[in-house]
């Protein structure tokens, strides 16, 4: 295991919000466990496509509180991916109540692929100006051009 890696990511994210950690729905020893078990398929995006690993990390770990989120659980869907009118892998069926539809991926694997698929279109073409180790730029160009729903996305 590269605890190297896992310690650089576990800082970044206390960087980004040492208070954010505090009222998030896990719990920090639920996060290392999330950072072992998911953290090579975010080294090797990096790698693939110069995208800041700690920076996967973080928005899997937001997007799907751990691996608790219904959609990371049933769906191996770590980021929240909704499927677009475009999509043509498999959906998920609206629970009572919702009304989105998600992606739904046969691994966690495929969950991080397709998120850095998506980051590699043009609206976020931007984000790869600047160094991989510039973490703050990065989550902030996620919040700017939305991302995310949640307006404290770079938090």
């Amino acid at each position: 295991m590269d605890f190297r890696f896992l310690s650089i990511v576990l800082c970044a994210l206390l960087h980004f919000a040492p208070s954010a950690m505090d009222a998030q729905e896990y719990t920090d020893a639920e996060a290392r466990a999330y950072i072992q078990r998911h953290q090579k398929y975010a080294v090797e995006q990096m790698k693939a496509h110069k995208i800041p690993a700690s920076v996967i990390m973080a928005q899997a770990i937001l997007e799907s509180s751990c691996g608790k989120m219904r959609t990371a659980k049933s769906m191996n869907n770590h980021f929240g991916m909704e499927a677009g009118a475009d999509w043509k892998g498999k959906r998920s069926v609206p629970g009572k109540g919702e009304t989105k539809i998600f992606r739904w991926y046969n691994s966690a694997n495929e969950s991080f692929q397709d998120n850095s698929q998506f980051l590699l279109q043009k609206p976020y073409e931007f984000l790869f100006t600047v160094p991989m180790t510039d973490y703050e730029y990065w989550c902030r160009g996620l919040r700017v051009i939305k991302f995310s729903v949640k307006s404290d996305y770079d938090t």
